[in-house]
């Protein structure tokens, strides 16, 4: 997937990017004969909040339970590849 557009008139804009690491890509300007490129970096989105559940888990001496978690950006986008470090 793209992580940065570029429009005719040169505006590169970054793409809602949600994995956990720098990306990289390069821009090409032509005219003519002649070309050249810019790189282009797009940091991932910052992880504003962590969602884990259930709410509430209640166990008997013997039981288990899978909890999950996910991660979320200041404005609600939830961001892959995001990894959490469960403590007791």
């Amino acid at each position: 997937p793209s992580i940065a557009t570029v429009d005719a008139a040169g505006l590169v804009t970054a793409v809602a990017y949600t994995g956990p690491s720098l990306r990289a890509t390069n821009i090409v300007a032509s005219s003519g004969a002649g070309t050249d490129t810019v790189p282009v970096s797009v940091a991932p989105l910052a992880v504003a909040r962590v969602i884990a559940g259930p709410d509430t888990v209640d166990l008997v001496v013997g039981d288990s339970a899978e909890l999950t978690a996910s991660a979320e950006s200041e404005s609600g986008i939830v961001l892959s590849g995001r990894s959490f470090l469960w403590l007791t």
